[in-house]
């Protein structure tokens, strides 16, 4: 599929329709995150996978841990 498509102005932002045929072909909806990658003055769209917050992810094992071993003691 070719089919060009004019840059709009919103706010402070530019903005472009992405195509029904591009969403598909992504597996996006609305709501959804895509990552644009650029390499060698091309440009790739892709569906960015959500990545975890590592630093929440440590906090909340701490957290679980520390109430363990809180009622652990209590016992």
């Amino acid at each position: 599929m070719t089919k060009a498509f004019k840059i709009r102005k919103s706010g402070n932002s530019n903005i472009a329709t992405i195509p029904q045929e591009v969403k598909q072909a992504l597996d996006v909806q609305e709501g959804d995150s895509i990552r644009y990658i650029i390499k060698d003055e091309k440009v790739e769209i892709v569906k960015d996978i959500p990545q975890p917050d590592i630093d929440a992810l440590i906090e909340e094992s701490i957290n679980q841990y520390h109430v363990l071993m809180q009622e652990l003691v209590e016992k």
